[in-house]
């Protein structure tokens, strides 16, 4: 898909959309990034559509927009004078990311599948293409299985964190109505605190007096613990949302979803 500046639909937004613990300005404007952005990129790499946000803020002592990301880390993918130039910049970014991805993917079937690609014998009269490579058409099919399998993998973890996330958040807000983030120890799922919006202690691990009966945090860890069954890596985690404060290695922050309204 090629995407024009002139092509993106902007949906104004007001500060009901964003917690105000949220990086994003109280007013803006949302607009998607297709999942299939650039079309060079291959179709199996292709992505969800991401939500983004550009607004109005501050950075280097001078206002200017800013485009973050809204559903996964929260980046900061652009800054400009201009609202256009702005998402014109978050395209161009994205667009870089995704070709060097499909670039190293590339690179990881030559070299970590041993995908080599076999010369082509070509008749004596096509000389000007004599030194041409290609891949058999088996271990093409093989290759492009894999990375398929790789990529809806990879996909389906990050549902199952973001699935959990929400699962907790129906178990806790129940007893801490204003939780908006936990604590977990990744090695073993455990549930160190639950914290509200401005990252005040709603609860915390072992011992607090109120807040949470030992079945809910029970079921809670048991649930972190079969979200994080396929590994824990800090890249991982970060994509899917989960952020080390840095105190303690193994502990994240896991946001949860806004409460439904």
């Amino acid at each position: 898909m090629s995407v024009t500046t002139d092509q993106i639909q902007l949906d104004a937004y007001g500060p009901e959309r964003f917690a105000e613990h949220q990086p994003f300005g109280r007013v803006g404007y949302l607009f998607t990034v297709p999942g299939d952005f650039p079309t060079d990129v291959p179709p199996s790499l292709n992505v969800t559509d991401w939500e983004m946000a550009v607004y109005r803020t501050r950075a280097s002592a001078a206002e200017c927009w800013e485009v973050r990301d809204v559903n996964g880390h929260r980046k900061v993918w652009a800054e400009a004078d201009t609202r256009r130039e702005a998402v014109g910049l978050a395209f161009n970014e994205i667009a870089r990311i995704r070709r060097e991805r499909a670039a190293e993917t590339a690179e990881r079937r030559v070299n970590i599948l041993s995908l080599a690609p076999v010369a082509v014998e070509t008749p004596p009269e096509d000389t000007d293409e004599s030194n041409s490579l290609a891949t058999d058409p088996v271990t093409a099919a093989f290759s492009a299985m894999f990375e398929d399998a790789y990529m809806q993998a990879k996909q389906t973890r990050r549902a199952a964190l973001a699935a959990g996330a929400a699962y907790a958040a129906h178990l806790i807000r129940p007893h801490l109505p204003t939780a908006a983030a936990l604590t977990v120890d990744v090695t073993n799922g455990g549930l160190r605190a639950v914290l509200d919006s401005d990252r005040k202690t709603l609860w915390y691990a072992p011992a607090s007096p109120v807040g949470l009966d030992d079945a809910t945090v029970e079921e809670v860890e048991g649930l972190m613990r079969d979200a994080l069954e396929f590994g824990a890596d800090e890249k991982s985690l970060e994509q899917a949302g989960w952020q080390n404060p840095g105190a303690y290695d193994d502990t994240y922050d896991l946001e949860l979803p806004q409460a439904q309204r």
